[in-house]
């Protein structure tokens, strides 16, 4: 009798013991993660909720491992349908929202590929996001810096900030982004910056959060000048007297300043005024320029910065400037130096377009007599430089090149651009 009793308490215990049943999935239950782990990250913060088919991943304050890529066992029939899915959550930043909600396994039957489900990873933060940048934000060049980072704590798990403010000490001028998201495993905020009107200075950064909660960076940010130039160098044109509006990045008075060059290497100084955030400048063309091809230069500090831009002078708005010949001439160098071209062979032709396309044919006058005159039709591609191919009964020799505009009906010349300032050889 007293074995017997101690026979019913042993097996007692052992069924007091006995690992609880999870309940399973209504659809397909015999399709799932049995278990998943994530490196960097202790099995005890990852729970799976089968019903729901949600994975629970509680994510460290720090997280210090690049690659979260997950190792899963799953039951027999079960296999994951997406090896590229599983390689994307590897990816630390696929864990940061917005993008967390993106994070799904699929799964799909081994014996019947109808047969697929989905799980859900839902990573949670332990605490709220904290900024921890101590060190001195790194200094930004204006148009040469693209991200700031910024030192934090819980960033996965958490709602990103909504807003990123920078207000100028000085000034008290703000300006907001919204473009805000986690980099990479280092834990920082990364705030791509470079489309902010920035001037010199100092900024004061305060991130605001979706429930208006506003947390200050607590670090200085310093703004410096980066490398001048103009937003894009083609080519400018521009009516002898006008002022020019251009714009560019890091044109700030007091380092920059402008200069008119010739073909034949005569420097004109030109008088300029400018925008506070350094990207617009209004340049005075001299009254006295003649109509041609000029170059456009950006001093700083009194030294020229790169190539500058070509700057058309034209008699109207309406008439067309050549701005480079074939391939030989990239966009905005200005030389006097002879171009070779070639008869039965397509020459792109860089040119201001006004009107509509059918109205421009391309000229070749001879140099010596300016008599002899060709005109060729232009061909216009949807995605591609206009071209034109010179017929081989043109005499080979040294020309001038120029743009026409002709009136499709009357066959009139409207105008014509002043030459190209390169002579064409024609081979």
């Amino acid at each position: 009798m007293k074995n017997s009793l101690v026979l019913l308490i042993i097996v007692g215990l052992m069924m007091g013991c006995k690992e609880k049943q999870e309940p399973l999935p209504e659809k397909y239950p015999h399709l799932l993660i049995t278990r998943i782990s994530f490196s960097g990250i202790p099995d005890k913060d990852v729970t799976i909720d089968q019903p729901n088919r949600t994975i629970h991943v509680k994510m460290p304050a720090i997280l210090t491992i690049a690659n979260l890529l997950p190792i899963a066992e799953l039951s027999p029939d079960a296999k994951i349908s997406s090896q590229d899915r599983l390689a994307d959550i590897g990816r630390a930043a696929s864990w940061s929202y917005p993008n967390a909600n993106n994070l799904t396994i699929p799964i799909s039957s081994i014996t019947n590929p109808n047969q697929s489900v989905i799980y859900q990873i839902k990573p949670s933060a332990k605490a709220p996001l904290e900024i921890t940048q101590t060190k001195a934000l790194s200094t930004f060049a204006i148009a040469d810096s693209s991200d700031i980072d910024i030192e934090v704590k819980n960033a996965y798990g958490n709602d990103l900030p909504k807003l990123v403010n920078f207000t100028h000490r000085k000034t008290g001028i703000q300006h907001t982004l919204s473009n805000v998201f986690i980099h990479s495993y280092l834990d920082k905020i990364r705030v791509r910056a470079y489309s902010v009107p920035f001037v010199l200075g100092e900024y004061d950064i305060t991130f605001q959060m979706e429930n208006g909660t506003v947390m200050p960076v607590n670090q200085v940010l310093k703004t410096v000048q980066g490398k001048s130039g103009f937003s894009f160098n083609w080519s400018l044109s521009a009516l002898a007297g006008e002022t020019l509006t251009v714009w560019g990045n890091n044109l700030f008075e007091g380092s920059t300043a402008f200069r008119i060059r010739t073909l034949n290497g005569v420097i004109i100084p030109v008088s300029a005024t400018y925008a506070l955030d350094g990207r617009q400048v209004g340049i005075a063309v001299p009254a006295a320029l003649g109509l041609g091809n000029y170059g456009i230069e950006i001093l700083r500090d009194g030294l020229p910065v790169g190539k500058g831009s070509r700057l058309s002078i034209v008699k109207n708005k309406q008439q067309p400037y050549i701005i480079g010949l074939s391939t030989v001439q990239l966009p905005g160098e200005l030389t006097a130096e002879p171009v070779s071209l070639f008869r039965n062979q397509k020459i792109n032709v860089m040119f201001s377009v006004i009107a509509k396309f059918e109205r421009y044919v391309f000229m070749l006058q001879d140099e010596s007599t300016g008599k002899s005159v060709f005109h060729f039709p232009l061909t216009f591609p949807v995605e591609a430089s206009p071209h034109v191919t010179i017929p081989p009964d043109v005499p080979a020799g040294r020309y001038k090149a120029f743009i026409r505009e002709v009136d499709p009906e009357t066959k009139e010349v409207i105008q014509q651009s002043e030459p190209f300032e390169r002579t064409v050889v024609l081979q």
